[in-house]
């Protein structure tokens, strides 16, 4: 027989002793988390008023959806400093980016679409509920605004998310069809397949999304479960769902559909009857050889049989980071699978040794330096900033090697070696040279950082932590060669 669920008195000094009890304590606690959550709102916007600027200020916040910098919320709303939102977002442990949309959510909600906020101030509705319609009508005009606040508003906490989101849609298309259109087009612009190999599971697998033309889906769909099919009748083990995801694999590696021939080669299928050149005609496929290319962390000793352990006979597992899949860790055994493939090519690339101190006496950085900064401490060193120290995507771009204190030519100011530089991405590195922000390292891994209201951060391998309050800030004039990097005014 179960024993019942006992509750610790000591951690807290709300305790039914019955199910209404606890029904009662727990709706209590509920309410008083949605009520710190409209408190926050209105901090938020408290904080984006003192902050106010100029629309066209150079300091005005935004955001890049659809291709192009929008301001984070729509005609009518206030611009508020995008450096002030930083250091709001860092307060409240959020990424840059999160505290962009967050404060762009309260400034839509509090001057356009006034009826929801009304009904979120009045503790009739939460404030993630509101905050979805302010996310779907940033881009339209104030008099679409406000029809949608006029249509959705009366509904808001009665409908569910699905539903909601629909409702904004009818709106828009209904007031404001112009719109409408763009937003077709920007859905068209919008497919594509998104393969985030920068997120991958401990068992080396990662997810794939995408956004297709529904006769795409439909034909995707079918091909998939075609070759799921087949290699169920080839003898396959797998479950169906593993089965499909193996056949999105094999499609992959073939691509049947991709290979063409030029119509004048005299390849491919036979040209047509009167004798036009036609379009570019499929030829038959050929396998392609598999090209996975991974930057693996891992011991020599990790790729041979371990052995059991003489006491238990538990055979050790190891593990290893994979820095190209955002220093996801994933076990030995599926990097011997990825490398055991006849057709793997490997490089094994000498060990560096992160704790040996490498110097130059020049403001430039050598790649020996820069390669050791990145893997030292894999990330932007920034508090709560997630962005890799090395960009392994096509487009991507590695984060700036910052001079900590700024490099002066008469060699009084920092040094250009590896006790002295950390990787810093580009938005942040603006903020640090040109915005107030601050920063010095303790440790091997460890950073203090000081935002420009003396806010200060511990940031190293392990996170972010809250390191003080309030505490005065010592203005520093910015140096010759400080923040001498490639500098933009956004990534």
């Amino acid at each position: 027989m179960s024993q019942p669920l006992t509750v610790d008195t000591a951690l807290s000094a709300d305790v039914a002793d019955d199910a209404v009890g606890v029904l009662r304590l727990a709706r209590a606690h509920r309410a008083a988390e949605e009520q710190a959550g409209r408190d926050l709102l209105r901090s938020v916007l408290q904080w984006a008023g003192i902050h106010a600027v100029d629309a066209d200020s150079d300091d005005a916040c935004a955001v890049y959806e659809c291709g192009e910098w929008w301001p984070i919320a729509g005609a009518g709303a206030p611009a508020t400093s995008e450096v002030a939102t930083a250091e709001l977002a860092a307060a409240l442990g959020l990424s840059t980016d999160a505290g962009r949309r967050l404060v762009g959510d309260v400034l839509e909600l509090a001057h356009r679409l006034r009826g929801c906020w009304a009904r979120v101030m009045a503790d009739e509705v939460p404030g993630w509920r509101a905050r979805q319609v302010a996310q779907a009508t940033k881009q339209l005009s104030a008099e679409a605004a406000a029809y949608v606040d006029r249509q959705v508003a009366p509904v808001l906490g009665r409908v569910g998310v699905r539903t909601l989101g629909r409702l904004v849609e009818e709106a828009v298309a209904r007031f404001d069809p112009e719109h409408a259109r763009r937003l077709q087009a920007w859905a068209e612009d919008a497919r594509g397949v998104r393969i985030d190999t920068g997120q991958v599971s401990f068992y080396g697998t990662c997810r794939v999304e995408a956004d297709l033309d529904l006769a795409d889906a439909f034909d995707l769909e079918t091909a998939v479960a075609a070759g799921a099919e087949q290699l169920k009748l080839l003898g396959s083990a797998d479950t169906l769902d593993g089965r499909r995801a193996s056949a999105v694999g094999e499609m992959a590696r073939t691509q049947l559909s991709f290979l063409f021939e030029d119509p004048s080669s005299g390849q491919g299928d036979p040209a047509p009857a009167d004798g036009s050149a036609g379009p570019a005609r499929r030829r038959p496929g050929k396998r392609l050889r598999r090209r996975l290319t991974l930057t693996v962390h891992l011991a020599e000793a990790a790729l041979r049989s371990p052995a059991a352990c003489a006491v238990c006979g538990t055979v050790p597992t190891d593990v290893a980071r994979v820095e190209s899949a955002g220093n996801a860790l994933v076990l030995a055994e599926q990097v011997k699978a990825w490398a055991g493939d006849p057709e793997a090519r490997i490089t094994v690339r000498p060990v560096i040794d992160l704790a040996e101190h490498v110097r130059v006496d020049a403001y430039e950085i050598p790649d020996r330096i820069r390669e050791q900064v990145a893997l030292r401490d894999g990330t932007c060193v920034f508090p709560w900033c997630t962005r890799p120290a090395r960009d392994f995507s096509v487009h991507g771009h590695d984060a700036d090697c910052d001079h900590i204190e700024p490099w002066r030519q008469d060699g009084s100011g920092g040094e250009t070696c590896t006790c002295s530089l950390a990787p810093v991405c580009r938005t942040h590195h603006r903020y640090k040279t040109h915005h107030g922000w601050s920063y010095q390292r303790l440790d091997e891994t460890t950073y203090l950082w000081r935002s420009p209201h003396g806010l200060l951060f511990l940031r190293d391998h392990t996170g972010t932590t809250p390191a003080g309050d309030l505490l005065p800030r010592r203005r520093r004039r910015p140096a010759d060669g400080d923040g001498g990097e490639d500098e933009h005014r956004r990534r």
